[in-house]
């Protein structure tokens, strides 16, 4: 009895190892798919970019030793990993990983592989976090600089969108109305500006940042507001060329005085200096006119000429301070004037028949050196009675005469 006990032990061994092998000898080592073997998680699907994402799948199998990964095909999700032993994934989906992606998980065994199992995740999407402090001032007229290095995003999204202006909702005054250059660059949001000619005052400058992630809340502003101090811009004068008057003559010029921030006075805006008081003192320089259009009457001392120079200044009103000036300096000739010489008055004079008669008389010139005989000259009305050849002049200026000696035998009134 026990012999055969002892037999049928032997014939069950047999047959589990018999069973234990396949057709050709081979032990079975490749895992079995069994279907009851499912994986599943319980966490949220939907979470916002930057924030770190955990998740645990879950499984029905009782079996220990379970490795777990992400189908590397299947799995959009590129921003996550999962931990093969535990079965958790974990991971941080950046700003330019926002909306929806597939998680695909294998999980298996040295007995058996579960079916994959896939879940959708929803990144949402958050505005980037975008301010922008005024900038420092700078000087009327100031040349394109550089006035933000960086427009400030934060650093998570720094690289993941672009930059650019939003003019048509700035605050007014905006800074594209008053720019002789404004730009910014797309990548880092540094922005160059240089105000128009002659603009000081405050303007705005509106900066959108898009992440590039197509939503709703993709695109951000940012408003900032940059002063353009005043200067003092110098007046302009018209350039005045070389003059030239006669003495005892009143020259009148034409010129234009302008200043983009001052408001001139022909009269009080002007001031005059000569190089030469004895011929135009500077009290004989009168402006008049209304500003641009300015006159100078310049009035030579009566009896003097001669060639100096005239000096036309003009200043602003020192809005801003300080007070700014320009000068223009022009020759001016003052041509002599010519005074008629001046005789003295001979009466009517009477002399015998072939007598000659002597009269005196005297000459004067203020601005001539005369003499008696090339200076003077005779006509007479009667040659048959006195010819002009018989008229001859002596002495020296101013006393002069003439020597009358009237034709042989004639006679008679001339």
């Amino acid at each position: 009895m026990k012999s055969w006990t002892y037999f049928r032990f032997i014939l069950v061994l047999l047959f589990l190892g018999a069973c234990s092998r396949n057709p050709l000898g081979e032990d079975l080592q490749q895992p079995i798919l069994n279907l009851g073997f499912t994986l599943s998680q319980t966490c949220s699907n939907s979470f916002n970019q930057d924030a770190p994402y955990s998740c645990q799948i879950t499984t029905s199998e009782v079996l220990t030793n379970l490795v777990y990964s992400l189908d590397p095909i299947l799995t959009t999700c590129t921003w996550a990993s999962i931990n093969s032993v535990t079965g958790i994934i974990i991971g941080t989906p950046n700003d330019d990983q926002v909306g929806v992606c597939q998680m695909a998980v294998h999980s298996q065994n040295s007995q058996r592989i579960a079916q994959t199992y896939s879940y959708s995740i929803q990144v949402n999407n958050l505005p980037a976090i975008f301010s922008i402090t005024n900038a420092a001032s700078i000087l009327e007229d100031a040349l394109p600089s550089i006035i933000r290095n960086d427009a400030a995003v934060q650093a998570s999204e720094e690289g993941m969108g672009t930059y650019r202006f939003d003019h048509a909702n700035t605050t007014a005054p905006r800074c594209i109305d008053n720019a002789a250059v404004l730009s910014i660059n797309a990548i880092n949001g540094a922005i160059t500006f240089g105000p128009a000619l002659n603009y000081n005052g405050t303007c705005f400058i509106r900066v959108a940042f898009d992440d590039g992630n197509a939503v709703a809340n993709s695109v951000v502003t940012a408003e900032f507001l940059i002063t353009v101090i005043p200067v003092n811009d110098p007046p302009v004068m018209s350039v005045i060329g070389a003059q030239t008057t006669p003495a005892f003559s009143t020259l009148t010029l034409n010129f234009t005085i302008t200043d983009v921030d001052s408001t001139l006075n022909c009269a009080t805006s002007m001031s005059a200096a000569t190089s030469n008081a004895t011929i135009v003192p500077v009290a004989n320089i009168v402006f008049g006119g209304t500003a641009p259009n300015c006159t100078a009457a310049i009035t030579p001392v009566p009896g003097q000429s001669g060639i100096l120079n005239i000096t036309f200044t003009l200043t602003d009103s020192g809005t801003p301070l300080p007070a700014l000036s320009v000068s223009t300096t022009f020759s001016l000739n003052v041509t002599p004037f010519n005074n008629p010489p001046v005789m003295s008055a001979i009466l009517a004079q009477s002399t015998s028949e072939d007598m000659a008669k002597v009269v005196s008389f005297t000459i004067t010139d203020i601005d001539n050196i005369l003499n008696c005989v090339t200076s003077m000259s005779a006509t007479t009305s009667n040659a048959a009675i006195v010819p002009a050849g018989n008229i001859v002049f002596s002495g020296t200026a101013p006393n002069c005469t003439a020597t009358i000696t009237p034709a042989l035998d004639a006679n008679g009134v001339l």
